[in-house]
């Protein structure tokens, strides 16, 4: 069976064109009246949204609150944060390099051992 398209589809598709041609106008560039209009409110709402936030900063942020502090810094000693941060990222890079250079030896090995050069011929049954 072949597909026919609905002509009432068509013809929704053509009015509904035409009535977002005509709702936003048919040029797209404004008039230089609507543009300074729009400009001017623009620049208005930014400078009173700019003032706006400005105050609520003044008003919500507390001044000088490092001076109010009267307790005095006491020296607990070494922080062992620093090694509980640093000890498994440290173990995985040991570990990573024990891995890596014990295969390079073994295949050191097994290459000394054999007379073409090549690693097969070095292994053993367990290997």
């Amino acid at each position: 069976m072949a597909r026919s398209r609905s002509t009432l589809a068509v013809l929704m598709l053509a009015v509904a064109a035409a009535i977002a041609i005509s709702s936003f106008g048919l040029s797209f560039v404004s008039t230089p009246a609507n543009t300074a209009a729009s400009s001017y409110k623009l620049e208005k709402a930014l400078a009173t949204s700019g003032f706006i936030a400005a105050t609520n900063a003044l008003a919500t942020a507390p001044a000088f609150a490092a001076s109010f502090d009267d307790e005095p810094e006491e020296e607990e000693g070494f922080d062992f944060r620093i090694i509980a941060t640093l000890a498994l990222p440290g173990f995985a890079v040991f570990w990573a390099g024990f891995n890596v250079w014990r295969v390079l030896f073994r295949q050191t090995g097994r290459q000394m051992e054999s007379a073409q050069g090549s690693a097969k011929p070095g292994l053993r049954a367990e290997d």
